[in-house]
């Protein structure tokens, strides 16, 4: 009897699945500049892959995605024009009723999360969950009618999540201001609630309307956890620019503190944020 117990005791423990971390499994971005014409409803991009699902890593995939696009009309020249091309309102603002706004990738839905934008040039992120095959992303962005320009996106790609608890913000502004002036945006930690939080994937994405350049910053003297540069200074549609960067660490207690540097911008900066908990 004993030699049985202790044969299944040795089967059973190959049955025991190793633990494993949630990662940020890739991070894929693509711009396309200049300035295209005619009226638009969607964007269609594939330019960027989707790596392969780990071992283990069923039903544990979740995405991120950010796009910016160029408006040519006056679709978001004032802050009353933005909330109504995107379909947001209330306090806070949040998309009411799902927005305005729709993204697939490979088909697959997403949730619109918030939208921001400059006078002319606006960013949108959305989340999603599936266990997204590798190969190329085709992402599709969809929005109301206007007139076209040209885009960014960018993919986040985290494995091994088991729950995942975020938060969206933005700032932004239309008229004549220098970066400075513009100032930061926050998220606080406490904003976000988790028991047994691992690590932290901090995502943020700027835009700007009529500058020679953009940066994304951090607050001097931050203690945030180190970001590593996506985008930078690109321009999507004559001085039209964006500029993103991210970051995936182990659990942090500093706040998510996020604004841009470079160039004044006649026609204002956004900021989008996208701050998450995971474990």
């Amino acid at each position: 009897m004993s030699l049985s117990s202790l044969s299944l005791a040795k089967a059973s423990s190959f049955l025991i699945a190793p633990l494993r971390s949630p990662q940020l499994t890739s991070a894929d971005y693509h711009n396309v500049s200049g300035t295209s014409s005619g009226n638009k409803t969607s964007i269609t991009d594939t330019n960027l892959t989707i790596p392969a699902l780990p071992l283990g890593g069923a039903n544990k995939r979740h995405f991120i995605v950010f796009v910016t696009y160029r408006h040519l009309s006056s679709k978001l020249t004032s802050f009353s024009n933005q909330n109504s091309f995107y379909g947001m309102g209330g306090n806070p603002i949040a998309p009411i009723s799902g927005g305005n706004l729709s993204c697939t990738v490979n088909g697959v839905s997403t949730s619109f999360e918030l939208a921001a934008g400059s006078a002319f040039n606006g960013s949108a992120v959305f989340k999603g969950k599936s266990d997204l095959a590798s190969g190329t992303a085709s992402i599709v962005y969809s929005f109301p009618s206007s007139g076209g320009g040209n885009y960014a996106v960018a993919l986040y790609v985290l494995d091994y999540v088991n729950d995942i608890q975020f938060k969206t913000s933005f700032k932004r502004s239309t008229g004549f201001i220098s970066a400075s002036s513009f100032g930061f945006n926050t998220i606080a930690t406490s904003d976000v609630s988790q028991t047994g939080t691992t690590h932290n994937f901090r995502a943020a994405h700027a835009t700007s309307s009529n500058s020679s350049s953009l940066f994304v910053a951090t607050e001097p003297f931050s203690s945030e956890p180190s970001y590593t540069s996506g985008l930078s200074n690109v321009d999507n549609g004559t001085n039209e620019r964006n500029a993103s960067f991210h970051s995936f660490s182990t659990v942090s207690t500093e706040d998510m503190v996020s604004g841009v540097a470079g160039a004044s911008a006649s026609n204002g900066y956004s900021m989008l944020q996208f701050f998450a908990k995971i474990r």
